[in-house]
């Protein structure tokens, strides 16, 4: 399972179904940001991959079969963590995730957020000036 390492942020209300009873819906509050540890898993399957092939008499040399082997492990690796996330989105969904996540605050257009917003129009204006300005073609 993820590990989560951290934490940051303002706390959200989210609305939340349960399995087992449909009809129940309750708020779960969770911060704004999280960081969670992944790589636990993904070194895992790697360690059970390598060590079907080494048991299936494997050996990696400098050949045109070991990098087609290898190949062939990165392949499965990626069609497995494919797998992992369509379970993962199934089981959003049968807890009632539709795409969109509901708060219980509406979002308000605020005078920093236009303020943040010019900024960053201002910087883009001056990154294509100079561009042009500088461009040789």
């Amino acid at each position: 399972n993820p590990e989560i390492l951290e934490e940051t942020g303002d706390e959200w209300a989210f609305n939340e179904g349960c399995l087992s009873i449909p009809d129940i819906r309750e708020d779960v509050f969770r911060k704004d940001e999280i960081t969670i540890r992944y790589f636990d898993v993904l070194r895992e399957e790697n360690q059970r991959l390598r060590t079907s092939m080494k048991l299936r008499g494997f050996r990696p040399r400098s050949n045109w079969h070991t990098y087609r082997s290898y190949g062939y492990l990165v392949g499965m690796m990626l069609v497995r963590a494919i797998e992992r996330s369509e379970r993962i989105l199934t089981a959003m969904k049968c807890r009632g995730f539709n795409g969109r996540i509901t708060l219980l605050e509406g979002f308000h257009l605020r005078r920093s957020d236009l303020a943040f917003a010019a900024a960053l129009g201002l910087a883009l204006l001056g990154l294509i000036g100079a561009e042009i300005a500088y461009a040789t073609y």
